[in-house]
């Protein structure tokens, strides 16, 4: 139980300490996993006397969850800093000029509509749809 206190100040200096969630990660496992130090501790309370066990006990759920808690915190923080850096790389310019749009093309129909207008247009202004037939 005299190794509690420098564990625990152990743990939250890395806690604090780490820059990714990998890193993160592997302190979780190391301190709270199944074989994690503070694990090792609950599972020595057997060793201590019927009277130390509840108060030891205590002390150490008292410390998991502190740990839980810093590492929680830590992981949004790092989570924040993710999500930050990356909308600094994908920055958009609003005052660039769009990407322009192509206009397509006339349809058929309406394609050949102007060929005919255009023809008999030009028929009628000839002379040719006067009425005068023969």
């Amino acid at each position: 139980m005299e190794n509690l206190e420098p564990l625990a100040n152990q743990a939250k200096a890395a806690i604090a300490a780490a820059q990714d969630s990998a890193t993160l990660e592997q302190l979780r496992v190391d301190y709270l996993g199944k074989k994690g130090q503070l694990t090792g501790l609950l599972k020595g309370l057997g060793t201590l006397s019927v009277e130390e066990r509840p108060k030891a006990g205590a002390l150490i759920n008292v410390v998991k969850e502190e740990l839980q808690e810093l590492i929680g915190r830590r992981k949004s923080e790092l989570e924040a800093i993710a999500i930050t850096a990356k909308l600094e790389q994908e920055t958009l310019d609003v005052t660039l000029p769009g990407r322009g749009q192509s206009t397509g093309g006339v349809h058929p129909i309406t394609r050949t509509i102007e060929r005919m207008e255009d023809f008999l247009g030009h028929w009628v202004r000839s002379g040719g749809g006067s009425g005068n037939r023969g």
